[in-house]
């Protein structure tokens, strides 16, 4: 990179123009040097992959997997150092902790610093994919369709790499027939701004964004009524046998809330000095009132495993009552951040779509759905 180039990118928050692939570590470094890890708040970016394919294309009933299977593959091929020694896994890799590949697909103990249980294996991973389509459906030739990717804390670093394994998988071609499929644009969600196009084949930065929530306060003696959609599937691990359930207690989501929020801050080395177990004990105060739901059943191919695994949650909306009021920014933080478990294939996404006082409520809102 070019002397003034730390500065030129600090000063237009960090999204100069990189002018090719090259220069992409000398701009994952800076990111890491600069002064974006300070202070008490989260990164995450949004960026949307909009692609064109070339023949007739079918996707599954979760075209994540789809994507996320052929960027993961392309993005091995451009980040990982020791190609020969893949047998091995890639948390014996000497630069685990800072590989693109390793932050979005095997994030681990050497992503998530002091700030986070060291025992703990099973770790929220860092990246999250979406999709702007439904599946089980064939798209015509030349027809445009879209994957969302949000990256969480030190894996924001990963984005210009993302960006060039999204267009090489789309060379490759995508599902199991290998359609050919262009990347035409891609495109910063957090102000719509173009950070590479076919046309220009630059790359820009995307924005990085903080998120900042203050600790719930407690203290806040009124019930309230609050309704919760569940727009994809989302399933929780319980605890106490280590099994998957599909039981939406309100406990279960702030705590699954708690636990991405800290990792993600603690893979910028930060910690979250909250008392969980208040917090927790308030939470276990709020009951279900009623709830619409209808679970979903879907399968995804392991390349690893080379079977194939099912996967599961539920979708629709519930109303829970009590002390809801204290968890508000949390649970709206929790629009960004996910909760529940197989985030990374498009699970666990959720709305807060009401929030009333029982004592304020007006008779048009007794009577809503």
């Amino acid at each position: 990179m070019q002397k003034g180039a730390k500065k030129r990118f600090g000063e237009q928050n960090k999204k100069e123009l990189c002018q090719n692939p090259a220069d992409f570590q000398g701009v994952c470094d800076f990111l890491r040097k600069g002064n974006i890890c300070t202070g008490n708040f989260m990164r995450y970016l949004r960026m949307r992959f909009r692609f064109r394919s070339q023949e007739a294309i079918s996707f599954p009933p979760n075209p994540v997997n789809t994507f996320r299977g052929a960027l993961g593959f392309q993005l091995l091929r451009i980040a990982c150092i020791q190609r020969k020694a893949l047998a091995s896994g890639c948390k014996g890799c000497v630069v685990f902790g800072k590989c693109a590949y390793a932050q979005c697909y095997e994030t681990g103990q050497g992503h998530i610093n002091e700030g986070f249980s060291r025992t703990n294996e099973d770790m929220p991973h860092l990246m999250v994919i979406d999709t702007g389509f439904a599946g089980l459906q064939t798209l015509t030739e030349g027809s445009l369709f879209d994957f969302t990717v949000q990256l969480y804390g030190c894996a924001v670093e990963a984005s210009p790499y993302l960006i060039v394994a999204a267009r090489n998988a789309g060379m490759t071609g995508l599902t199991q027939r290998r359609v050919p499929c262009n990347l035409e644009e891609v495109i910063d969600d957090s102000n719509a701004r173009t950070v590479w196009s076919a046309d220009a084949d630059q790359v820009r930065l995307p924005l990085i964004n903080n998120l900042t929530i203050e600790e719930p306060d407690l203290v806040l003696p009124d019930d309230c009524e609050l309704k919760m959609r569940f727009i994809t599937p989302v399933a929780f691990k319980d605890k106490a046998n280590g099994s998957l359930t599909l039981e939406p207690e309100f406990s279960r989501i702030v705590g699954s809330l708690l636990r991405r929020y800290s990792a993600f801050e603690a893979s910028d080395g930060k910690k979250l000095n909250w008392d969980f177990a208040a917090l927790t004990a308030v939470a276990r105060q709020i009951r279900i009132a009623g709830m619409k739901l209808e679970p979903v059943y879907w399968e995804r191919f392991s390349t690893r495993q080379q079977q194939r695994i099912p996967v599961s949650g539920v979708i629709g909306q519930v109303t829970y009552v009590g002390p809801v009021a204290s968890f508000q920014d949390l649970l709206k933080a929790g629009e960004i951040i996910r909760c529940g478990r197989s985030t990374t294939f498009g699970q666990g996404k959720i709305s807060i779509t009401c929030l009333n006082r029982l004592n304020e409520r007006k008779a048009c809102d007794v009577f809503c759905d």
